[in-house]
């Protein structure tokens, strides 16, 4: 028993030990899977038992319980897509009329998320575990390798569950009687092949460092921009006063007016996680990029497209080209013919922020705007139109 306690309390050690490193490491989140589990192992335990205690001449009442354990298995989930994280559980017993097991399985893992943030996820874990296991048959533990596959599944951000089916090949060797006096051993798998289900809690520590981040990107400048769609009344009005003027100086006017506008919007709009969704704000921004074009032909547009870090590279190529689709769609939904504007798609590459906060991720999610044609245009750098991280996706 004092080496199965040694054992478990540097299992428990490596497990925390790992965790701390995870948040040093700018993990992305915690995850705290907590939840039942069908345990087959539990059989051959109670074969075990029972043929001992006939071999004895106990009468042996039938355990009926269900062979079912709870489990707690917290992990650390990084951007990614990795995580690493530790297991107790799912705790085991059989009672008889004679004798007893109880064993708490406990270990280390290492898992990879294909879909990391996603709302729904398929995954895959492995690692090790070791049995702390009492009983009257007991001898000693072995530790074993642990394998899972699961999925998790989120519809809010802090709480989904997981379906997993996992195999756990640690053992316990327990004696064996063949007589009444004499015994050999035998090594058993309480745990075996296991089906769980799982309520998951998950923490984003950085939560409410982001949500300070993106309230101080929003704070109005000290002297107040005017809104796009008053932009866009402004450029309507100065294009109908200039057609009255000779085409030159109207063809300035309505120049040097769209600079001047152009300088007042944001050379860039943002999404939010996993979308492709234009925002009012954004809207708002392509309005007035729509109504310069419409108004100066000579102007063509390079929409360039990105995600944040998040996710396989394919996967966010794809999403990064869906993004300049969508405002493509809306620029020519407003009168923008669609052969003046092109989309390149970048993924996750150029980051203009470099962290794995929610903030930064907020920034990195865009789609800039590189107009040709017009010459002198500089765009604010800023917009109020970031968007925390309410909903889950995959990047």
């Amino acid at each position: 028993m004092n080496s199965a306690k040694k054992t478990a309390a540097s299992c428990i050690v490596l497990v925390m030990a790992s965790l701390c490193v995870g948040d040093v490491a700018t993990a992305e989140e915690w995850r705290f899977p907590i939840g039942y589990s069908y345990i087959s192992g539990l059989t051959n335990v109670r074969d075990n038992y029972r043929r001992n205690l006939e071999t004895q001449g106990y009468t042996v009442s039938t355990d009926t319980a269900e062979p079912l354990g709870i489990s707690f298995q917290p992990y650390v989930l990084f951007q990614n897509g990795f995580g690493i994280g530790g297991g107790i559980g799912p705790y085991l017993s059989s009672q008889s009329s004679a004798a007893s097991f109880y064993a708490l399985p406990v270990g280390l893992d290492v898992r990879y998320m294909f879909s990391p943030g996603a709302n729904t996820s398929s995954y895959v874990r492995v690692g090790g575990r070791y049995n702390i296991a009492i009983g009257g048959f007991v001898e000693h533990s072995t530790p074993g390798l642990f394998g899972g596959v699961g999925v998790e599944f989120f519809r809010k951000k802090t709480v989904g569950f997981s379906l997993e089916l996992s195999y756990d090949a640690s053992t316990v060797t327990l004696k064996d009687y063949q007589n009444s006096t004499n015994y050999g051993s035998e090594a058993v798998q309480p745990s075996g092949f296991m089906a769980g289900i799982f309520v998951v809690f998950s923490f984003d520590h950085k939560g409410a460092i982001a949500a300070r981040e993106i309230k101080a990107v929003e704070q109005p400048s000290s002297a107040s921009a005017p809104e796009p769609k008053q932009i866009e009344q402004t450029i309507s009005n100065v294009t109908a006063t200039a057609a009255h003027d000779q085409p030159a100086t109207a063809q300035e006017i309505v120049h040097e007016q769209i600079l001047s506008h152009l300088k007042q919007i944001p050379g860039i709009i943002h999404f939010a996680v996993n979308s492709t969704k234009i925002s009012p704000k954004s809207a708002d921004v392509l309005s007035v990029i729509a109504s310069v074009m419409r108004d100066d032909k000579a102007i063509t547009l390079e929409l360039r497209c990105y995600s944040d870090a998040r996710g396989r590279k394919k996967y966010n190529e794809k999403l990064s080209k869906r993004r300049g689709d969508a405002v493509q769609a809306s620029l020519v939904a407003a009168g923008v013919e669609p052969e003046r504007i092109s989309v390149k798609a970048f993924g996750s590459s150029n980051p203009v922020a470099l962290s794995n906060s929610a903030a930064d991720n907020a920034h990195n999610r865009r789609v800039e705007f590189v107009l040709s044609g017009i010459s002198g245009v500089e765009f604010r750098h800023h917009y109020k139109d970031l968007q925390l991280e309410d909903d889950r996706g995959a990047e």
